[in-house]
This record gives C-alpha cells, sequence and structure tokens, in this order.
C-alpha cells in the first residue's frame, strides 16, 4: 500500500500522502503514509492515534458522503471542519485534497499551491467516476483493501507532476 500512495504522490506533485482505513466501527484510522522529504515525521504519532468519526471534521465529512473535496489555501479552511489546521499551517502545507474510498480516504497535501486538484486524483472528483474504485490492493498486514490503484496509474503531465502555480 506504501508504494501505491508513494507513486500517486509523485504523480500529484505532493508533499505527503496518508490513506486513513475504515475500522469495523465505521470510523477511519491511519493506515499508511508516504513523503519524500520527512513532512509527516513528526506528525505520524499523532496520525497514529487519531480517530475520526462520521461526518466530524472534513476527513470524516467526506468519507460519510463518499465525496471529495479540493482546498487551494488551507489557512482559509475552518478549524472546526479541519481539526489539525494548525498542524498543516505548521508544516508548510497549502493545499490539500481529501478523496473517499469503499474502504477509507486519501487525504493528499502540498507545500506549493494547487490551483486545481491534481488530475492523479481528479477522476474522483467527478460525480459519474465518484463510485467507480477501480482495483484494489489488498494490504496483508491490517486486511483492508486499499483503493488507490486506479489513482497511481493517471499522469498530471509529461514529467508526472501536478499542476501547481508557480507564482506561489
Amino acid at each position: 500500500a506504501q508504494a501505491k500512495l508513494m507513486d500517486v504522490l509523485k504523480r500529484a506533485g505532493g508533499s505527503y500522502a496518508v490513506f486513513f482505513a475504515c475500522d469495523d466501527g465505521g470510523n477511519l484510522r491511519y493506515h499508511s503514509d508516504a513523503a519524500e522529504d520527512g513532512t509527516l515525521n513528526a506528525l505520524k504519532p499523532r496520525l497514529r492515534s487519531v480517530v475520526f468519526p462520521p461526518r466530524i471534521g472534513i476527513v470524516g465529512r467526506v468519507f460519510a458522503d463518499k465525496g471529495a473535496e479540493f482546498v487551494a489555501d488551507v489557512a482559509d479552511m475552518d478549524p472546526q471542519q479541519f481539526l489539525r489546521k494548525h498542524i498543516a499551517v505548521e508544516m508548510g502545507i497549502v493545499s490539500m485534497a481529501f478523496v473517499a474510498f469503499t474502504d477509507g480516504l486519501l487525504e493528499l497535501g502540498s507545500k506549493k499551491r494547487w490551483t486545481r486538484p491534481p488530475k492523479a486524483i481528479a477522476p474522483r472528483f467527478s460525480t459519474s467516476m465518484r463510485d467507480s474504485v477501480g482495483e484494489s490492493v489488498a494490504n496483508e498486514s491490517s486486511g483492508h483493501a486499499t483503493s488507490i490503484l486506479m489513482l497511481s496509474t493517471v499522469d498530471d503531465d509529461e514529467s508526472g507532476r501536478g499542476s501547481r502555480d508557480p507564482s506561489r
């Protein structure tokens, strides 16, 4: 699962990716992550202990709605909706995307401004594609299936990087 997350992260041009898996009680819990530059090192202990109930905060809401949400500027987010906003700002995260799957939620963050969702995850922002999960990759350690394989095959452009506003 971590290799697939890293592939999606590289194609999106993000700074980190976290997959939260749905547990038997319907809550989201940390499952796996990827970051090239150690962006998540200080945050991992917190991520491993946090639980997101359905409809609580942006993670719980997007998952419960089986939707996707793009945030161009984290600083503009309501801290009541994104409970980790202060941490993201401290880490230098500017833009984020949250994408629900049948079995969990993908969170992507970037230290550079995205003006639109990266193409690597853009299909998930289409209502007609929302329920199209694609192939799953079983994670032997937890029994959960991560539904990110379909995302790892989409290129953003010739370089494989996400579109970003170079002026920021």
